[in-house]
């Protein structure tokens, strides 16, 4: 008997990691396709900032800790991640979205003639 709970169990559990992982995959999926679809940005500079203050606080809150117990070096590994993205946040703060930004398409639609 409990090797049928245990089955059942195994089963089911499976199933679910299984809906997990195309929900995620699905995401990473649909959002990267939209990427290549609408390149524009839209006030990149002004979103930047308090996505920079999400990372900053992630990065203060978790490799502070992870510094202490784990040393410079892992915590530099396991930080890679995090400071890229902050260096592409703060690339995108100094620099905009760049000519196809939507925000740059709207500026110099309504440029006075």
């Amino acid at each position: 008997m409990v090797l049928n709970i245990d089955t059942s169990w195994a089963a089911r559990t499976a199933r679910a990691v299984l809906l997990v992982r195309i929900l995620v995959g699905w995401v990473f999926l649909s959002e990267g396709i939209q990427k290549f679809l609408f390149p524009d940005g839209f006030l990149t500079r002004l979103a930047a900032i308090p996505l920079l203050i999400d990372i900053t606080v992630a990065l203060y809150t978790t490799k502070i800790v992870s510094f202490a117990k784990n040393g410079l070096w892992s915590t530099l590994h396991e930080a890679r991640t995090d400071v890229s993205m902050m260096l592409g946040l703060i690339f995108l703060f100094i620099v905009g979205g760049g000519s196809l930004a939507l925000d740059n398409f709207l500026r110099s639609r309504h440029k006075p003639a």
